[in-house]
């Protein structure tokens, strides 16, 4: 009894509304601190204080307090398919690999989210693809698009095999997620072919990131929904 006790106790409880809550409420104060860094970026005249306050809270700008938030929450996700991956190859499930595929692929998003490599292909894309302006004009876009419909294929069977519910947040957390990527990442390429980089600009460049954030804010409610429901826990115990 002492050790069945002592098992219970040791587990870390998460709660996946609070976790969400938090999330959300850490979206809602990263953008609130950005509006200040949209008026010095484009309205203010540059000043020593306001180019620093821009480096840190700057969303449209990859700040380093919002890149590191959206990096930590790629990882987070990338741990919680890691543990569903371990559970479905406990029990012999067919789909682990694709858990554990996701888990890697998310880990690779949070390194190119921190050190920016994708806005480095840009410029040796752009000779490659010969694209110079226009919805293209990011060109790490390109590949982008090719490597999502190569993952619509291999990933269609382990989805239809989820369960509808988190099939149904998986879904549209993944289209909030590229709407803001890639949509309006070329929304943005078309803007700034016509028009130089001010303020409306940076509006775009801010919606770009909300809904991003918004986005992996409900895949990781779905991971810890799907956990909660379909994967066994040990050491960590997810609760609604």
């Amino acid at each position: 009894m002492d050790g069945r006790r002592d098992q219970l106790t040791s587990r870390i409880v998460i709660s996946k509304i609070g976790v969400t809550r938090l999330l959300v409420a850490t979206v809602i104060v990263l953008h609130v601190l950005n509006v200040p860094a949209l008026a010095f970026t484009y309205l203010w005249p540059p000043l020593d204080w306001t180019r620093a306050y821009i480096v840190f809270f700057s969303v449209s700008g990859e700040g380093k307090l919002p890149t590191f938030y959206s990096g930590m929450t790629l990882l987070a996700a990338a741990a919680l398919l890691g543990l569903i991956a371990a559970h479905e190859r406990s029990r012999g499930g067919r789909f682990h690999r694709h858990w554990a595929g996701l888990g890697i692929i998310f880990v690779l998003m949070a390194l190119d989210e921190m050190f920016r490599v994708h806005e480095m292909t840009i410029r040796p894309l752009r000779e490659i693809f010969g694209v110079t302006s226009g919805a293209l004009s990011r060109a790490w876009v390109i590949p982008a698009m090719a490597f999502l419909a190569v993952m619509a294929v291999a990933y269609f069977r382990f989805l239809v095999a989820l369960p509808a519910r988190s099939r149904a947040l998986f879904v549209i957390a993944g289209a909030i997620y590229v709407g803001g990527a890639l949509g309006l990442e070329m929304v943005g390429g078309v803007y700034t072919s016509t028009y130089q980089r001010d303020l409306t600009y940076g509006v775009i460049a801010t919606l770009e990131e909300v809904l991003e954030m918004a986005g992996m804010v409900l895949f990781l409610y779905g991971l810890m929904d799907h956990a909660e429901h379909h994967a066994a826990q040990n050491q960590i115990h997810i609760v609604a």
